[in-house]
């Protein structure tokens, strides 16, 4: 197979360059080997494509994006990024893009443009720029829930997945790897678990008041464990079961599940699919791991937990097992936090920002973490925060119309700083 990726390689380059040339609308174009979560592609490696256009807007952007990946369609390309040939676009994927010290902007590889300088800006050590299990809540996860199809290659492409997060991390090359969706799963949790374990982290040294929420989104949660409880069966590879509120979406729980660290193939299916029949009719996002992984994602490794250990700790509903390991969960330091938003607003960039229809959420989480930096207090609810900026804060039902893009722009830029334009 190793010949069959070179000539897809050789193609693909090929066949972009040219694509650039009678595309005016393309500045760069940048190939780099993919972090991506999910299956790609079955006949190449996997990899990720940067495109930075011309452009004035968001809508612009989306625009330019929209006939490129219509375009590439037509080739053996899926998807790719796409941002504005601007100066700050380009400082923020120098500095901030996300799991630069895996694959730095440094060393992607220029297939169209002129050469432009690129700082070999020293990779922030874990976890400022990790987003830790993605292969996890994005490929296998989705499809434990029924919410994702299998795709048709999937025991070679979760090989590739594994073998990818081994290379990655510097761990030794298993002889064979699991091939099964449960296997997989018990796998990728013994591995991050052991990731988990060997981090080490500052202690955040000042203190955070978190204001009471209105939101009660474990209730539903508590009712039906009280009501069909989890049999002893499905209990004997679970530590602990987990509600806790979500940053982005008010009526969309997380519901963790803390699996032992030496849980068998069969135990992690015998306790996830308990847990997903008798949780059937909810909605919630579904994390696996174990009590050590959880204490460090929250820990603020993803990208996109920026209060989320704050909201864990506060607002945590344990279901099931050790109701104070949320307790030993540390709070990320704030510079930590103030790099991640960069990040996270990158990232939302090219996944939302260009896609014509922004969440209400978002305009929220910028004063959220705006009032956070400024007096060290976590205020999550709307009406709290209508009370603290007055006027200036918009509630969801004041948020509507053909402004509701732009007020969410202005968000980031006034009271964070971050614009690409």
């Amino acid at each position: 197979m190793i010949w069959l990726d070179r000539l897809a390689w050789s193609t693909i380059l090929r066949r972009l360059e040219s694509y650039c040339r009678r595309n005016t609308n393309v500045r760069h174009c940048f190939i780099r080997h993919s972090t991506a979560s999910g299956p790609q592609n079955f006949w190449v490696s996997d990899y990720d494509l940067v495109f930075f256009v011309q452009a004035a807007s968001f809508q612009e952007v989306n625009k330019r994006a929209a006939s490129i990946r219509r375009d590439l369609k037509k080739a053996i390309v899926l998807d790719a990024i796409v941002l504005p040939a601007s100066p700050a676009a380009y400082r923020l994927c120098a500095s901030h893009y996300p799991l630069r010290s895996l694959y730095p902007m440094s060393s992607w590889r220029r297939i169209y443009g002129e050469p432009i300088p690129i700082p070999a800006t020293p990779s922030v050590p874990l976890p400022l720029d990790h987003a830790p299990e993605s292969f996890l809540y994005s490929y296998l996860t989705p499809v434990l829930k029924g919410k994702m199809r299998r795709h048709f290659a999937q025991a070679t492409l979760m090989q590739r997945k594994l073998e990818r997060e081994h290379l990655q991390f510097g761990r030794p090359i298993p002889s064979a790897y699991p091939s099964e969706l449960y296997e997989v799963v018990a796998h990728n949790i013994r591995f991050w678990d052991q990731f988990y374990r060997g981090l080490s982290f500052p202690p955040q040294q000042e203190p955070v008041v978190v204001r009471p929420t209105r939101r009660q989104s474990h209730l539903a949660f508590a009712s039906q464990w009280a009501k069909a409880d989890l049999p002893a069966v499905a209990r004997r590879g679970v530590d602990s079961v987990w509600v806790y509120p979500s940053s982005h979406q008010d009526h969309k729980p997380h519901l963790l599940v803390n699996l032992k660290p030496a849980a068998s193939r069969e135990e992690c299916r015998t306790a996830i699919r308990a847990l997903l029949k008798m949780f059937r009719g909810l909605e919630f996002d579904l994390l696996l791991g174990t009590q050590a992984s959880m204490r460090g994602r929250l820990r603020g490794l993803s990208r996109v937990a920026l209060f989320e250990p704050w909201l864990c700790k506060a607002f945590g509903h344990c279901l099931y097992g050790d109701r104070n390991a949320a307790q030993e969960i540390q709070e990320p330091l704030f510079q930590e936090l103030q790099q991640k938003l960069r990040e996270f607003f990158l990232y939302l960039s090219y996944r939302t920002f260009s896609g014509g229809w922004y969440p209400y959420s978002l305009y929220r989480l910028c004063f959220t973490l705006d009032h956070l930096f400024k007096s060290r207090e976590l205020v999550v609810d709307s009406e709290d925060l209508a009370v603290v900026y007055g006027r200036d804060f918009l509630q969801e039902f004041q948020f509507d119309g053909w402004e509701r893009n732009k007020h969410v722009l202005d968000a980031w830029k006034n009271l964070h700083a971050l614009s690409l334009f």
